[in-house]
């Protein structure tokens, strides 16, 4: 009966725990790299913050501009 509880206890501890990150399962669908950078207007003077990232061939831009993002 003792064994049986034990296993109980650590079934449910390792069933509810979060280990989809590295290195416990390492998924293969990452990017193949992500750069966010700031862009700065030369004529006003502000800053637009730029994420871009590259996965199979595909390229993704998105820039967020005061209060508006744009996506590429």
């Amino acid at each position: 009966m003792n064994r049986m509880i034990i296993f109980l206890v650590i079934a449910l501890a390792t069933g509810t725990a979060h280990a989809s990150g590295l290195p416990f399962f390492p998924n293969t669908n990452v990017p193949d790299y992500t750069a966010k950078l700031v862009v700065r207007d030369t004529l006003d003077g502000k800053d637009n913050w730029r994420v871009v990232q590259h996965h199979n061939g595909w390229t993704h831009v998105e820039e967020t501009q005061g209060d508006e993002t744009h996506i590429w």
